[in-house]
């Protein structure tokens, strides 16, 4: 399936920027001043020099910040990657009818799929460990 392999590259380049940034914190750590008042200073004039204006009170919750913007790029990725998987197990199987609804709710483009799948295929999918964090 096509999806699959974009999924594993968009993985792979979420990945590399995840450790990018990781890299460029972690410098930054190591070159800027530690007085928070000497660190304002420098830090407004990093921004400066690449032409943005960039105040940040408290540069130690910047790895926590990076956590939460990693984990809900990732997000992004696995959501493209359901409707694509979605749409695609559509185009080859071809279901008479589909469910994209439960009691008058939307349901997510993975739970189509679970819905829409075999019983038996969606069951072994939803014992998976993996399962609960998709869920989520």
């Amino acid at each position: 399936m096509p999806c699959a392999s974009q999924f594993f590259k968009a993985l792979g380049r979420q990945g590399s920027f995840i450790q990018a940034a990781e890299v460029a914190i972690r410098h930054f750590e190591e070159i800027a001043p530690t007085d928070q008042a000497a660190f304002a200073t420098f830090f407004k004039a990093q921004a400066s020099r690449y032409g943005l204006s960039i105040g940040i009170k408290a540069f130690h919750q910047t790895r926590s910040s990076a956590a939460k913007w990693f984990i809900v790029e990732v997000s992004q990725v696995w959501d493209t990657f359901s409707r694509a998987l979605k749409d695609e197990y559509r185009k080859y199987k071809q279901p008479a009818k589909w469910k994209a609804t439960d009691n008058h709710t939307t349901l997510t483009p993975f739970q189509q799929l679970l819905f829409n799948l075999p019983k038996p295929s969606a069951q072994a999918i939803a014992a998976e460990p993996e399962y609960q964090i998709l869920q989520y």
